[in-house]
């Protein structure tokens, strides 16, 4: 149950350079009424202080389904040089998460 903003975190930065390709999805069920939940990645630079902590999202606002989301993004401002992906969430009610994939896309 959450109350508000929260957001899960994955401890670990990934170091990235301009030009790396990442995607990221997974199945979302949120349930409740005025809930959003986001798959995103925040965005650091080289002091590894916060650039934008939801520059690459998917939103989900649907309630009582399973919703599937994915995106693909690219690094390309030379500025961001460490990523992290993050669960967030915003209301009162039941978030689920299932079938997460990060990945670098190899080219």
């Amino acid at each position: 149950i959450g109350r508000g903003y929260w957001t899960y975190s994955h401890r670990k930065l990934i170091e990235v350079k301009k030009g790396d390709i990442f995607h990221f999805e997974g199945d979302v069920n949120i349930q409740g009424d005025d809930l959003s939940a986001y798959l995103s990645v925040a965005v650091f630079d080289k002091n590894k202080h916060a650039i934008n902590w939801n520059l690459f999202k998917k939103k989900v606002k649907r309630s009582g389904v399973w919703i599937r989301v994915e995106k693909q993004f690219n690094i390309s401002d030379d500025d961001i040089k460490y990523i992290t992906f993050r669960l967030v969430g915003r209301g009162n009610g039941f978030y689920r998460f299932d079938n997460i994939i990060f990945l670098l896309n190899q080219i």
